[in-house]
């Protein structure tokens, strides 16, 4: 998915921008994605919901390169992803993407990026600020989180 505008689209059982799911080999390229909700309607704590802006769930190989990812909201409580939100995916990498002003509810977490039980993911190059609340959450996270300011040269934590 490349070059397009995702724009204040509202769901209440499930991601409201773009969600990928059981895909292998995913772009996300130079897309704004910007002012999409997430609403609570009783569904609490289920791991497919969240994910304001971008969601990927099962997404195995997937770039998600130059993105403007800002003003979205997940409010789904026991989960989040104001921003983004990646689940039960590995080998994601971000490059160079902006993830900003995003937002989460009550008893949510990661309003900028919420990884949740994931194999590898690296982020490099990007800017994650201005989210309100915590900016990266990782919960339940595999192998390794890296995170660089160099695409070619990530560091591991």
């Amino acid at each position: 998915m490349t070059n397009n505008t995702v724009e204040d689209n509202t769901a209440h059982q499930g991601p409201a921008g773009i969600h990928v799911d059981r895909s292998d080999h995913v772009i996300v390229s130079e897309n704004f994605i910007r002012g999409n909700l997430t609403e609570d309607n009783g569904y609490q704590g289920n791991q497919y919901y969240g994910g304001g802006g971008l969601a990927l769930f099962r997404a195995n190989n997937a770039t998600v390169t130059e993105n403007d990812i800002s003003h979205n909201t997940a409010n789904f409580q026991n989960t989040g992803g104001g921003g983004v939100k990646i689940s039960e995916s590995s080998r994601v990498s971000f490059i160079f993407n902006t993830i900003t002003e995003n937002h989460v509810g009550k008893n949510c977490y990661g309003a900028g990026v919420y990884l949740n039980d994931n194999g590898s993911v690296s982020f490099a190059g990007d800017v994650i600020a201005g989210n309100y609340g915590v900016g990266v959450y990782a919960d339940r996270t595999g192998r390794s989180i890296q995170i660089s300011s160099d695409p070619l040269n990530p560091t591991s934590i």
